[in-house]
């Protein structure tokens, strides 16, 4: 503990320019962003703003260690919403969870199809591109299995981008949807108690290592929620989360996607992030059809599966459904069948077309198998 403090230190030391500038900028286009009246201003618009820096060659830094408690902020927040009435509905969102397994495989085959003749890139740079879901763990098979690593890349990236920037707006000019403004939910008005801080930190910390242990995908976000969610059934907190802090959260994390992008030059990439963006748009078309269909057939929750089918990332889709008043339960839980579809059947594929002699390991592309 006391290295990872000093680490982070000398990190802070030598890049607190490059944070502050990240910040200064994400809270220009939060600002802008809310005063446009867009959705989701407080991660859209620092995403935005630090996009466009990063492309134009502004040095961005967001340190892990300071992006990381954030998500635990926010699922702090959603697990206040999860309400006794979520594990009765689960047995009914069967049909549901099947039309989000048939939608990975459908995702997956248009997208490799697309990188694949339209894109003109080698199968496994195709399909690793592919993944709706995972873009960590399918960049690092990328790097194991001989794909192009920085297509691999950009393509998960901007499959991100798309989504995230897309569906608020989408909602924003056909759906009628109008942001209020507000960041938080308002519907806790009791005053908070110094035992329900003490509880509310023990069911963060306590539910991210419960997490981790679990091995849950983003254990930062899924770990305080199950937290305070099991606090909150119990009827043991009663918790205010200020719309300052909230987005603070939001801002932070719009602001590390954004800042991601620091180094990328549209000079020597530019064909991967137009192929990335097209491909993006292609995963969201395939969603959008998977989600009218099973509305017709289920016949409820209809913007709650539009958001379910969409391939972002699990943590930031959840804040999309957050900005957009969604049922926050129907969604995360569709969104991490989703992200487990995709964990498990990623390295089975894999598996199956290493045994067709398809993609080699990097071990074999050496010679030394």
């Amino acid at each position: 503990m006391i290295d990872r403090i000093r680490k982070a230190l000398g990190e802070l030391r030598e890049g607190w320019l490059s944070l502050a500038v990240s910040l200064v900028l994400g809270l220009a286009g939060a600002v802008l962003f809310v005063q446009l009246r867009m959705p989701l201003p407080w991660v859209i618009g620092p995403i935005f703003a630090n996009i466009v820096a990063a492309l134009c060659g502004v040095k961005l830094w967001i340190p892990n260690w300071f992006r990381l408690p954030m998500f635990a902020v926010i699922g702090a927040l959603f697990g206040m919403t999860v309400t006794p009435a979520f594990f009765s509905h689960i047995p009914q969102w069967w049909p549901s969870m099947v039309a989000v397994a048939i939608w990975v495989a459908l995702a997956v085959a248009a997208v490799t199809w697309y990188m694949r003749r339209i894109a003109q890139y080698d199968i496994v740079t195709s399909f690793f591109s592919s993944t709706p879901g995972g873009m960590v763990a399918a960049i690092a098979m990328a790097t194991e299995y001989g794909a192009d690593v920085r297509t691999v890349s950009l393509s998960q990236s901007m499959r991100l981008i798309v989504t995230v920037f897309t569906i608020p707006l989408a909602f924003r000019i056909f759906g009628d949807f109008q942001p209020t403004g507000s960041v938080a939910f308002n519907t806790v008005t009791t005053p908070m108690t110094d035992l329900d801080l003490v509880l509310a930190l023990a069911g963060v910390f306590g539910g991210y290592w419960a997490g981790k242990l679990m091995r849950l995908p983003s254990p930062h976000l899924l770990g305080p929620m199950m937290g305070i969610a099991a606090l909150n059934l119990a009827g043991a907190i009663s918790l205010q989360f200020p719309d300052p802090l909230v987005a603070a959260a939001q801002l932070v994390i719009g602001s590390a996607i954004g800042a991601a992008f620091t180094g990328v030059r549209i000079r020597s990439v530019g064909r991967a992030m137009g192929h990335g963006i097209a491909a993006g748009f292609v995963m969201l078309a395939v969603s959008v059809v998977c989600a009218v269909v099973t509305y017709w057939i289920i016949g409820a929750h209809r913007i709650e599966l539009f958001l379910s089918f969409a391939p972002g990332g699990f943590a930031e889709m959840a804040l999309v459904a957050f900005g957009l008043h969604a049922d926050l339960t129907f969604v995360i839980f569709h969104q991490l069948v989703r992200y487990i579809l995709v964990m498990a059947s990623t390295p089975a594929m894999v598996a199956v077309l290493k045994s067709r002699g398809i993609i080699k390991s990097r071990r074999e592309l050496l010679g030394r198998d």
